[in-house]
């Protein structure tokens, strides 16, 4: 989940709530971006401490992009891992389904944001132009920054964004990789979705609900509910994500052990999906140990117990992520075949729900990454997506959830009904 700790004390609470009233009020349906905040450190800013740990961050005069102060993110303690090192953090009101995007300027070593999507930013010798995609629940949460080099931070601003605006950064990233993303023939199963495509066509709120592991965080990460609103503007999607590091459908299939729990001897499946009453149920993630059958236990139980439709998916990204050099790497599924995917697209064609096979779209993608770049572009660490990964995720959903546009002959036929309707009156 998105972290929640400190707000700055600059900000002060009437400056919040005019904030939250833009937010609400629906200032980002016009074209432009809406302001919510900016600072160029020209004023000194609160910088909590953390656990009583030294966050090496300090207001600074050494460097700046603007006036003659910045933030210096220092080095990190040897042998500590990058999430533990400096950092620096800057508030955010809550966003609610809406997106904020946060510009700013850095210069000099190696850091990562620490939002949804971690960004990893290189290191560079002079000032370079960023911008971060943002989405916060809670009343009071941050966009935060961790430095593994030493790392100056200026001109930080902050703002509503609109659908469109984040597609456009969303093709930028997937642009800047050199690839694009496809889906399979086999991922085509929107039909079984009849409910999910009826609210997406007519405008009514859907609440999908992603079950699964930190990959399935990742993928709620990309923020591709957006996505398809910039392509479909009456989509009204509640995307929300129920994970547990590391924990796939075998795990999710059974009823709770764990005595200390409020939830023991209940069923994971209702409290970690049903209670949450969607409309749609994303089994999602890599954590699953090859079980399809888990699957096929997982999808009976929400039958039983709810009417909410399923979509099944194949995973992305992960240690074994990258299919260049893989022999019997296939972007296709056999319907006979024996891999986890095969068997994956069986259950969801006998139990007929829906199926999207999200990992021959990633590894298509990391197939076609240009000459010798590397799997980590995609990568925050040796397992999860940073931001170009989440490009690759978000763009899959997207393209599966979007809505095709009405063809030439639908658009003639509706024309003359209405049309025969006005001759009958």
């Amino acid at each position: 989940m998105l972290l929640s700790r400190f707000f700055p004390r600059s900000e002060s609470r009437s400056t919040m709530l005019s904030i939250k009233s833009a937010l609400l009020m629906g200032v980002m349906c016009s074209g432009a971006l809406a302001q919510l905040s900016f600072t160029n450190f020209e004023s000194q800013p609160y910088i909590p401490a953390y656990e009583g740990n030294d966050w090496k961050s300090v207001w600074t005069t050494e460097q700046s992009h603007s006036g003659n102060h910045s933030i210096k993110l220092g080095e990190p303690t040897p042998g500590v891992e990058w999430y533990k090192g400096p950092r620096f953090y800057h508030g955010l009101p809550a966003s609610g389904n809406d997106l904020i995007k946060v510009d700013f300027w850095s210069l000099g070593g190696k850091f990562y944001s620490d939002n949804d999507q971690a960004n990893r930013y290189e290191q560079t010798n002079t000032w370079v132009h960023r911008q971060q995609y943002v989405r916060t629940r809670a009343a009071s949460q941050n966009f935060g920054i961790y430095s593994t080099q030493t790392t100056y931070i200026d001109d930080l601003r902050t703002s509503v964004a609109t659908p469109r605006q984040y597609d456009d950064y969303n093709r930028e990233q997937i642009g800047n990789l050199g690839t694009h993303v496809t889906l399979n023939s086999a991922s085509r199963t929107q039909s079984r979705l009849p409910n999910a495509f009826q609210a997406l066509n007519t405008g009514t709120k859907l609440r999908v609900l992603m079950l699964g592991d930190s990959i399935a965080r990742d993928s709620t990460a990309s923020y591709w509910d957006t996505l398809v609103k910039a392509a479909n503007p009456q989509a009204d999607i509640d995307l929300v994500m129920s994970v547990r590091g590391a924990t796939g459908m075998e795990w999710y299939a059974q009823t709770e052990n764990d005595t200390s729990s409020v939830n023991f001897g209940k069923a994971r499946v209702q409290t970690w999906a049903l209670d949450y009453q969607p409309d749609l149920i994303v089994l999602a993630g890599i954590s699953h140990g090859a079980n399809s059958e888990a699957y096929a236990s997982v999808i009976d139980q929400i039958r039983a117990n709810s009417s909410a439709e399923i979509l099944v998916t194949t995973g992305a990204a992960g240690s074994n992520g990258d299919p260049r050099g893989v022999a019997d790497w296939s972007y296709n599924i056999d319907p006979i075949g024996t891999s986890f995917r095969d068997r994956l697209s069986r259950v969801a064609t006998l139990k007929n729900v829906g199926f999207l096979d999200t990992f021959a779209s990633w590894g298509n993608a990391v197939s076609l990454l240009p000459g010798s770049t590397p799997y980590d572009t995609v990568l925050r660490d040796p397992v999860h997506m940073n931001h170009y990964g989440a490009a690759i995720a978000g763009r899959t959903f997207s393209e599966f959830f979007a809505v095709p546009e009405p063809t030439t002959a639908i658009l003639v036929l509706a024309c003359f009904a209405a049309g025969l309707r006005r001759r009958a009156r």
